[in-house]
């Protein structure tokens, strides 16, 4: 996944991160859209990562989830996870990940998760089950 010529991430490392949680799902494709990246599988969008919003930084990654994964990670930390414009009326969560405290801290994990599951929600039954080694 190489970044548009004209993309300047606000902290390049966070977006390496978030492609590195990405790296091992098939079929995984970054496209730029409204001049950011969007994660696709099939043009079908899993994560766009949000460096800003009209002029708000913010270094966020918005992922595709249900409701009810979208309430419950804000409810358990409002600080990390946010109820994003625009897609999170359809249950979309963000991640601000300037909030993350460091390499260690274990909202990478929750986010590496809710980036397979949004993966798992896109991407066809036949790549999904040769990743899980029963196709």
């Amino acid at each position: 996944m190489s970044p548009h010529p004209r993309y300047e991430p606000g902290d390049p490392a966070l977006l390496a991160r978030v492609r590195d949680l990405l790296a091992d799902l098939p079929e995984v494709e970054e496209h730029f859209g409204v001049g950011h990246p969007q994660f696709q599988v099939r043009a079908k969008s899993l994560a766009m990562f949000m460096p800003e919003h009209h002029g708000v930084a913010w270094d966020a990654v918005w992922v595709k989830a249900t409701t009810e994964v979208q309430q419950d990670l804000i409810a358990r930390d409002g600080r990390r996870w946010f109820r994003p414009p625009y897609v999170g009326p359809r249950g979309w969560v963000g991640a601000r990940l300037t909030a993350f405290d460091g390499d260690g801290d274990p909202a990478w994990d929750d986010l590496g998760e809710l980036l397979e599951s949004a993966w798992r929600s896109v991407a066809p039954k036949r790549v999904i089950a040769a990743h899980d080694g029963s196709g």
